[in-house]
């Protein structure tokens, strides 16, 4: 009888080291699994971005503008921001209008977790999201002066930290899609790191 229990406690202890062992063996290997501290690092910089606000499949206006991306000290995440973004409305036939300008100037401030993509990309997925649309030139906006279908929720300008984005970075490219979440708009951007 004592050898049977012997038996059976060594077969136990044996199996709980077993159990320890794989229990390990899967956190090192989840540990392994998220994005590099290097590669969180690398995404950091200033970037040159062409940024176009969208409404279904129509893009609304587009141009040019600087952002900026920053690591969240000790974490796997990442903040981009940008200011007063303003651009030309573009013309039926895709063109920048010469006369009309989006009566807003945009900013944006976002939060995002990296973690690993598709193809070596890292997918980025917004956990803190603020916009806000100040009238251009300090100006309240007539409603006149916007594309068919918006509804201002003020001509004096708004903002909210409810919006939301993801998007992916690889090889110094971010392409990000905006979702203000107050407008039915899509704002879009698709950005290269400035090299020093």
């Amino acid at each position: 009888m004592r050898i049977t229990s012997l038996k059976n406690l060594s077969a136990l202890f044996i199996m709980f080291a077993l159990a320890m062992n794989l229990t390990t063996a899967c956190s090192k290997s989840d540990d392994n699994e998220g994005v590099s501290e290097a590669v969180v690092n690398s995404m950091a910089g200033t970037y040159k971005a062409t940024i176009a606000p969208t409404m279904g499949n129509k893009k609304m206006a587009e141009g040019p503008h600087t952002i900026y991306i920053e690591r969240v000290a000790g974490t796997q995440q990442v903040r981009m921001h940008y200011e007063n973004f303003n651009a030309p409305f573009l013309d039926k036939n895709g063109k920048p209008s010469e006369t009309a300008r989006m009566p807003f100037d945009m900013t944006v401030d976002f939060t995002f977790v990296a973690t690993p993509g598709e193809n070596g990309a890292v997918a980025l997925k917004s956990i803190k999201g603020y916009f806000k649309a100040a009238p251009h030139n300090g100006n309240s906006v007539d409603p006149k002066q916007l594309p068919g279908g918006i509804a201002l929720p003020n001509p004096n300008g708004f903002e909210t930290d409810k919006a939301t984005a993801e998007g992916t970075w690889k090889d110094n490219k971010l392409v990000l899609r905006i979702l203000p979440n107050v407008l039915p708009v899509v704002v879009n951007v698709e950005a290269a790191k400035q090299q020093n």
